[in-house]
């Protein structure tokens, strides 16, 4: 079965909070990561691009081919 998820990011201070639902607002997955400030954090975009790509696995999905 196929479906489409949406991808929410509650960036914080001390870590940073991503969700995906479905279209129907079912939570399909939920992922932390470390906090999402450039002055505390220099690896905040592979960060965020991995928790990205995490977040979407686990909810059974895959990335378009031209996502990161």
């Amino acid at each position: 079965m196929s479906f489409q998820i949406v991808v929410g990011i509650d960036g914080g201070g001390s870590r940073t909070r991503y969700m995906a639902a479905d279209l129907n607002g079912n939570v399909r997955s939920y992922v932390e990561a470390g906090d999402c400030r450039r002055m505390t954090n220099p690896d905040v975009e592979p960060m965020m691009h991995k928790a990205i790509r995490d977040t979407v696995a686990q909810a059974g999905c895959e990335l378009d081919g031209n996502a990161f």
